[in-house]
């Protein structure tokens, strides 16, 4: 990046600044006054200059000079990561290269109380930072804050403790790698934690912030009855709006009545349609005052959710309320631009898609053409490393758009890479049967409509692949729980037992943050796993990487296997005979609905009268 000063003024500015906050004392009405005067400089010259200038300056500095230097970088680092004028992306390198340098002075060891402080700072300059990768700089943060933790306890330090608490759960909230469940689990803990010393009464405001990220995790936990956390979320921002009010804290009020809108949006109790009309009055009382001009990133944001809650709307012409939404997107992505904010430029991206598949007014086939680009669009950022989860919504929504568009072949292999990077999440979580299984009842319609979509295609044989996959998982993993000694040889269980403790071990590095490269990590867990599935399918071939032309050569020429797969809309029967494709029979809807209602009648009469049951099964089974 070309810089529009050069190394010297750089360096004379740099001086000049440092000079003012010691004569100032770090007073924010001399200092920024001197920055907007020189936003030129304010670049990634600058950055370079504090890297090069702090480390040699306090490695030749005396002492007590190079102590009184560091105070000076920290609240220089402190206020670029405040200021509100510049390039936000450059400022915060900045305030980085001030922490970072200052650690050079402010040992653990020498000023324990500066370091953990300094951890701090970093941190939340690592937790806001646009350059780099999102999720190694969500490590970053968590490491700082960890690292703070360890001096900032609660009984030596209960509001600092607090606070550091209540910005670690901020971090984990955000995270990106390890498992989700886990993380919001630990973001809940740490608001509790902070919690315990922001009461009410002693730290009205800071209980009210903390109410609202607690509010914030319950709105996405995984674990727990999804209705109940949403109404834990909604009773937490309606505490935090007891202290910022519009009156007293605008800014506050408006991001708490734009979370509460998120909260009303996904709602699960209550009148749906009542619920909708409440997140859209929230997302218009928060656009009171956050408007373009003054706050232009919450204002795109409040649009992104004001237009989520116009695609769901219940009350009002649906073409209308779509129209609306997708005015809001548009009106988002004035501001969340894919190099100032690709993250969020992402997001409203996939959300924009979702509507044009919806749309009503205008051509379908453009609107659907639209879609799809801006799936593509998102999928530029959503990547598989980098936001693995995201990766699958937006590669199953653009599979659907391709299926709606007959592009079977293109829905094929969206689909494909989907299930793939599902597959892979589901072994790296750490956590235990519950999150496990929640996840693959989620992506269940994913397999669905994958298998749909090979029958499309004519692949039939790879139609019953997927079926299996989507089936066998969990299932063979029981098997190798209870019964992997009597499966396995002694020489294998000790083979697959070393491949466990290998997996474990580089799943815990990415879990706790201490991947020096996550991506040479993911490579290497792939291989790992590959070995292991391998090594059990020779001794058990219905498994993880089902086969089907494995599995034929088990059958003799008298058997044939009938495998039922049943999905939300249609059920299957796969017909399977030696040295033949499966052939496939496909129910009607009149079927489908037939087998639903006896499911539900066979169900009833199983738990509520059982004798009779018993007695009718033969004739229920036939009927």
């Amino acid at each position: 990046m070309t810089t529009s000063a050069t190394p010297q003024e750089d360096l004379e500015f740099l001086l000049e600044v440092l000079q003012a906050i010691a004569d100032s004392n770090g007073n924010p009405q001399v200092v920024y006054p001197l920055l907007q005067a020189n936003l030129d400089k304010l670049d990634d010259g600058l950055t370079q200059i504090v890297q090069v200038w702090a480390k040699q300056t306090l490695a030749e500095a005396e002492p007590q000079q190079a102590q009184s230097i560091t105070v000076d970088l920290v609240t220089f680092g402190n206020r670029m990561q405040q200021f509100p004028l510049g390039s936000k992306a450059s400022n915060l390198e900045t305030a980085i290269a001030c922490y970072q340098n200052a650690l050079q002075i402010y040992t653990r060891e020498a000023f324990p109380e500066d370091w953990a402080m300094t951890q701090n700072n970093l941190a939340v300059a690592y937790n806001n930072r646009i350059r780099g990768e999102k999720a190694d700089n969500l490590e970053d943060a968590i490491a700082c804050y960890q690292n703070a933790l360890q001096i900032r306890t609660r009984e030596a330090f209960p509001e600092d403790w607090a606070m550091t608490q209540n910005n670690l759960a901020t971090a984990y909230s955000d995270r990106i790698l390890g498992e989700k469940a886990d993380n919001l689990e630990n973001a809940i803990a740490c608001c509790q934690n902070a919690l315990q010393i922001y009461t009410r009464d002693a730290f009205p405001q800071d209980w009210a912030q903390t109410q609202n990220n607690l509010a914030l995790a319950y709105n996405n936990r995984i674990l727990g009855e999804k209705a109940d956390n949403l109404e834990d979320a909604i009773a937490c921002y309606q505490n935090a709006l007891q202290i910022l009010t519009c009156e007293a804290f605008p800014q506050d009020w408006a991001m708490t009545q734009n979370n509460l809108a998120v909260a009303y949006n996904n709602r699960i109790l209550g009148e749906k349609a009542d619920n909708l009309e409440n997140a859209i009055a929230c997302c218009q009382n928060a656009l009171q005052i956050l408007t373009c001009e003054a706050f232009p990133q919450d204002w795109a944001g409040t649009q992104n959710n004001l237009a989520l809650a116009y695609s769901d709307r219940i009350l009002g012409e649906k073409a209308d309320n779509l129209e609306n939404a997708i005015a809001c997107f548009n009106n988002a992505l004035q501001i969340y631009t894919r190099d100032a904010f690709p993250d969020d430029w992402a997001q409203t991206q996939n959300n924009l898609a979702l509507a044009y598949s919806e749309r009503i007014l205008g051509e379908k086939a453009d609107n659907l053409e639209n879609a799809i680009a801006c799936f593509q669009n998102a999928l530029q950022i959503y990547t598989r490393d980098a936001f693995p989860q995201n990766h699958i919504v937006t590669l199953f929504n653009l599979g659907l758009a391709y299926r709606d568009t007959e592009q079977w072949q293109s829905a094929y292999h969206t689909f494909s890479a989907a299930i793939d990077t599902v597959e892979s999440l589901r072994e790296e979580i750490l956590s235990g049967n519950e999150s496990k299984q929640k996840l693959a009842e989620e992506w269940n319609k994913l397999y669905q409509r994958m298998v749909e979509t090979c029958l499309q295609l004519n692949q039939s044989t790879e139609a019953l692949e997927y079926a299996e996959r989507s089936k066998n998982r969990n299932l063979v993993e029981a098997i190798l729980l209870q019964d992997s000694h009597t499966i396995f040889s002694s020489e294998v269980n000790a083979k697959l037992a070393l491949l466990r403790e290998e997996i474990a071990k580089a799943q815990y590095q990415i879990q706790q943050g201490k991947a020096k490269n996550y991506r040479e990590l993911a490579q290497y867990l792939q291989n790992l796993r590959s070995q292991r599935n391998q090594l059990q399918d020779q001794y058990l071939p219905v498994g993880s990487s089902f086969r089907f032309d494995s599995f034929e050569q088990t059958l003799d020429r008298e058997t044939a296997v009938i495998e039922w797969y049943i999905t939300d809309e249609t059920f299957f029967v796969f017909i399977i005979t030696k040295d033949a494709s499966p052939s496939v029979w496909q129910s009607t809807p009149e079927d489908y609905d037939k087998l639903s209602d006896w499911t539900v009648t066979y169900l009833q009469t199983y738990y509520t009268e059982n004798d009779i049951w018993s007695n009718q099964l033969t004739e229920g089974a036939i009927g």
